[in-house]
């Protein structure tokens, strides 16, 4: 026997000791492999350094000698094979994953690959392994207390203010939702407000990384990057967004995909579909872009004094006493979320609709007053808007335009030079001040959602006497004022027991279904059960 197998490749023992491996891809065709180590269950992509130490491993104790380089390869490429074409479809998630019906799992990122599973009914540690991968910048959630409280959060957080504190609550909740729209939280205030500190305590009840905060990316490849590093995205320091980068965090916010030409390659992509929570630390008015606005929470945070300052050592050593039970609270508070959130309807909505539900849950959990929490979201849009209008030249122009004159029409130049008249010279000179007409038109359509929030209709090529291209700038009366308004009143949200409300967590139209691959399972391996798989 020993002889026989003597004269097996290093392919050919590879191969044979990789039999028992769950192989599968992605909806996005990446080969993915799911194995047993050390009592639990791991999910690797195959393609991954991780798993090419895993199999140098296997090689190493099975002979006692390293595997070939050229053999590695060769595996590494017959196993991602056999995973494209004969493995079942299986979505694969980082961090947070739907749970049956009306649960979310959680993937505590430990060494035992420990994960929680969170229902309307509570929550509990959950032994059978979901199909979580990992990164190597992922770090461990604490073993969360049964006997936490989420208010203990304000103790160490520099967020004052009762509404703050349920907004950021209600972003947290919706951080731990898969397949769904989520709002950017904006955290800022002047020098020695403790935004990094709040965004990095933030992240590790979330999403804990090695790299919490990372400086804003350059290229839509590297926001890409990151989004398929980490499920919560925190950039520090942020001065100002170009346009090109707003639009790319509004598609990671909201969705509509990220693509590139993979590297070394003529004709193959990467790309990314789906959502991430943000996280943006800044001084002042960060976001400009409307755009972006709508899709954004605004925190405003408190310069601490010097006397109530303390070293970050000594805080975080009191916080990382406090975070299992914090974390705990958290997820009991996630729970009553899942119990309310089938009975939350909203009669008309804001841009962030399925956020608007959550927090609107998170209210009914948490017993407060019915609509206090759009009451604070609709103040929040509000506040943020109208400080995104009084920063920009062009807004104030247009303002102080209609304040003149009521009601203008007329060509993008004729335009410029009517509102010239209200700014400075040095304001002209500024790189936020158009210099050309077709500069000023872009301008204006960015802008136009925020001016229609604060009272003033911009309108395009309207035709006045043959004239083509015209810009109409006008006060909003009566019926389009209120259609205006970002989210509903309290008064309009009906909370009705025992109503089917959809499932936000039953959106993945990718999910695998027992017909399309249980007849390619004995294929791979016949020693893994796709129903313990199932999502």
């Amino acid at each position: 026997m020993g002889a026989e197998k003597g004269k097996k490749t290093p392919d050919d023992i590879l191969l044979e000791l990789t039999e028992d491996i769950f192989r599968f891809h992605t909806p996005e065709k990446l080969p993915c492999a799911i194995f047993e180590r050390e009592g639990h269950r791991e999910t690797h992509r195959i393609e991954s350094k991780t798993f090419a130490y895993y199999l140098c491993n296997i090689y190493l104790r099975e002979t006692g000698r390293a595997i070939p380089q050229g053999s590695l390869d060769t595996v590494v490429r017959q196993l991602a094979a056999q995973a494209i074409h004969n493995g079942p479809e299986i979505p694969v998630f980082s961090r947070v994953a739907p749970c049956n019906s009306n649960g979310i799992a959680v993937d505590l990122g430990n060494s035992s690959w420990d994960s929680v599973v969170v229902t309307p009914e509570g929550w509990g540690m959950d032994s059978p392994q979901f199909p979580f991968t990992r990164t190597a910048a992922m770090t461990a959630l604490p073993f969360p207390d049964q006997s936490g409280k989420m208010e203990e959060l304000w103790d160490f957080v520099n967020v004052r203010s009762e509404e703050a504190r349920l907004l950021l609550a209600a972003w947290i909740m919706c951080a731990f939702f898969q397949k769904m729209p989520h709002p950017i939280l904006v955290l800022q205030g002047q020098q020695g407000a403790a935004k990094s500190t709040t965004a990095k305590m933030l992240l590790s009840l979330v999403d804990p990384s090695a790299v919490p905060l990372q400086s804003l990316p350059s290229s839509e490849r590297d926001i890409l990057i990151a989004a398929q590093n980490s499920w919560v995205l925190a950039f520090d320091n942020i001065r100002r967004l170009s346009p090109e980068t707003s639009d790319s965090m509004c598609r990671l916010s909201t969705g509509g995909g990220l693509r590139t030409r993979k590297l070394y390659t003529d004709c193959d992509e990467i790309f990314f579909n789906a959502t991430r929570p943000l996280i943006f630390t800044g001084i002042y008015n960060i976001c400009k872009e409307q755009d972006l606005l709508s899709r954004a929470l605004v925190i405003e945070l408190e310069a601490i004094s010097h006397h109530q300052r303390k070293t970050e050592s000594e805080l975080m050593a009191r916080f990382e006493e406090a975070r299992p039970r914090i974390f705990g609270g958290i997820l009991t508070a996630l729970s009553g979320v899942l119990r309310e959130l089938p009975q939350v309807h909203l009669s008309s909505a804001p841009r962030m609709a399925d956020f608007a539900k959550i927090g609107v849950a998170l209210e009914q959990a948490m017993g407060l007053k019915h609509g206090a929490f759009l009451e604070a979201y609709a103040a929040n849009i509000n506040q943020a808007i109208g400080a995104s209008l009084d920063d920009d030249p062009v807004a104030k122009a247009v303002m102080d335009l209609v304040t003149e004159e009521e009601e203008w029409k007329g060509t993008a130049s004729r335009l410029l030079k009517a509102l010239s008249r209200f700014v400075s010279t040095e304001a002209k000179r500024s790189s936020d001040w158009p210099k050309a007409p077709n500069r000023l038109s872009n301008h204006l359509r960015r802008l136009a959602p925020g001016l229609a929030a604060a009272g003033i209709d911009v309108s395009f090529d309207q035709n006045i006497g043959g004239e083509k291209r015209v810009i109409g700038i006008a006060p909003k009366i009566g019926e389009e004022m209120e259609q205006e308004q970002p989210p509903v009143p309290a008064a309009e949200v009906r909370i009705e027991p025992g109503a089917s409300g959809e499932n936000l967590e039953n959106t993945d139209t990718s999910e695998p279904t027992a017909e399309t691959t249980d007849d390619c399972l004995p294929k791979i391996a016949k020693k893994f059960s796709l129903e313990d798989f199932k999502l």
